[in-house]
């Protein structure tokens, strides 16, 4: 029976697992286990890490089993909202679904921090346009599916005037979903405040749906709005379903919401903050700023009335070229995508061999025997078709995917001949970046925290001249060089690394002490 895993990092991640985790029990597909942490707020961000065990309960009706010990448990399959690989390394075939339509300079953007996105065995985006974006730096398979948390939008029928009741609004009002994101660079909130009466006209319903890590206070404050008002209503939980079918127009800024609102085919109404430059990964080629027009932008409050009238009571005509390309699957089938393309993930095979150069301990095995091949005899790696071979010091405790990192250099550099990390300050005298960055990956690497320096440094390399034996990675077609090989049989590395024809790299993204 194939075991599936789900790693809640953050309460706001059962709403994007729920649909998956109801397709595996309707269709007896596997055991379902959720891995999470105790749940903790983070003191004056709004931000919660874990989940509470009454919401798992109240979110997902199908049997699963709360992961304690989540390498006794060895799930075949984990699935991930985040870029958290460092936490489930060794958990089976990793499965992105990532959490939105739009990156902020973090998920859906040209650079090089893309580059960590190769330690997941398959990445599921919504539509083609996010597939264009990644495979510039990701070359893992990429799956467009849809997304998941919408397939009861787009295949269910929601009684729009029951939910109006429910909410206490007047359904013979037009309904603005006001959903603000939670960056102070980009939300409508420190703009528009606390009075949304000041600019959306009494005529009107208002919903308000805050992001899942908005400030407590914002919520706060708008949650005792609705509680004094009779046609406002302040939506609790995660999900979304509700608000989209009872909203005729959403009032947004930047934020994933807007092309799933978009994909319902209606309208959009978008707010330009001036302060929108100051978000510290702000891109104008990112999607969130090249597919604007998918609504009508506004830069100016006082704006805001006559525009929502006017979207409301004029022709509205959905920008559908934009919403196929974000939004391409939108048939209620995302979870059966998503859940099938996972499954063929436990067919392909190892992508590299790993020679341990003193014994394949316990903690290897746990770590990488389901992604590498994995041996201690020197002679297996001249007889290795595989395209990468990694040398690894056994008693080194390695960063979180070294090897995955180290492999993907390779793979988008030819030139570098062989890529290595660094291990001990001996690399002092290389330059106050190195040293730098020893001091900074010497308390990650022994705890193995969340937010790894490792992927703070993704895709970035530094000239060396040398390299130690406790870890480096090379094309199997160096085998080819005869001095090569006969330095390696002998592990006279030092030799090895002063051949003057070879390229190394130090890989900034890889650690180990």
């Amino acid at each position: 029976m194939t075991k599936f895993l789900f790693f809640v990092e953050r309460e706001f991640h059962i709403e994007l697992f729920r649909n998956l985790i109801a397709y595996i029990s309707e269709n007896s597909l596997g055991e379902i286990g959720i891995l999470t942490f105790e749940f903790q707020e983070l003191q004056d961000s709004g931000k919660t890490v874990g989940a509470r065990t009454e919401v798992l309960r109240k979110n997902v009706s199908a049997e699963y089993t709360i992961v304690t010990e989540p390498y006794e448990y060895a799930p075949d399959i984990t699935f991930v909202c985040d870029s958290s690989y460092e936490k489930v390394e060794g958990l089976g075939k990793i499965v992105s679904i990532g959490h939105g339509t739009i990156c902020k300079g973090s998920f859906y953007t040209d650079t090089l921090l893309m580059r960590r996105e190769n330690c997941a065995d398959l990445i599921c985006v919504p539509g083609k346009v996010h597939r264009q974006k990644l495979e510039k730096n990701v070359y893992r398979p990429i799956a467009v599916t849809g997304i998941p948390k919408l397939d009861k939008i787009f295949s269910a029928k929601y009684d729009k005037l029951k939910i109006l009741s429910e909410m206490k609004l007047n359904p013979h009002h037009k309904t603005i979903l006001f959903a603000p994101t939670f960056n102070p660079e980009l939300s409508l909130i420190p703009f528009m405040e606390f009075d949304l009466r000041k600019y959306i006209p009494s005529y009107f319903n208002i919903i308000i749906k805050l992001h899942g890590v908005a400030q407590s206070d914002w919520a706060k404050k708008y949650r005792q709005l609705a509680a004094d008002s009779t046609d406002i209503y302040f939506h609790e939980g995660y999900d979304v379903d509700s608000c989209f079918a009872a909203a005729d127009l959403l009032l947004s800024d930047v934020s994933s919401v807007i092309y799933e609102f978009a994909a319902l085919g209606k309208p959009v109404v978008l707010f330009d903050s001036p302060l929108q430059k100051k978000l510290p990964k702000y891109n104008p080629d990112d999607l969130e700023y090249r597919y604007r027009s998918i609504g009508r932008t506004f830069s100016k409050m006082e704006e805001l009335p006559q525009i929502l009238w006017q979207e409301l009571s004029g022709s509205f005509k959905p920008k559908n070229d934009i919403i196929d390309s974000f939004i391409s699957e939108r048939d209620g089938s995302s979870s059966e995508k998503v859940i099938e393309a996972a499954l063929k993930t436990l067919s392909v095979s190892r992508e590299s061999l790993v020679y341990f150069t003193k014994g394949i301990h316990f903690s290897a095995k746990k770590l990488y025997q389901g992604r590498f091949e994995l041996s201690d005899n020197i002679e297996r790696m001249f007889d290795s078709d595989m395209e990468f071979i990694i040398i690894a010091d056994s008693d080194c405790n390695y960063a979180p995917h070294t090897f995955t990192l180290m492999l993907t250099h390779l793979k988008f550099n030819r030139e570098i001949d062989i890529i290595t990390i660094p291990v001990s300050n001996s690399y002092k005298d290389k330059g106050q970046q190195i040293t730098d960055y020893l001091l900074e990956a010497k308390v990650v690497s022994d705890k193995r925290i969340a937010m790894s320096i490792s992927y703070l440094y993704s895709g970035n390399v530094s000239d060396i001249k040398q390299f130690d034996p406790v870890c480096f990675a090379f094309r199997r077609e160096l085998l080819q060089d005869a001095t090569f090989c006969r330095l390696l049989q002998e592990k006279n590395y030092t030799s090895m690394s002063e051949q003057g024809d070879l390229t190394i790299r130090i890989a900034l993204d890889c650690f180990a002490f």
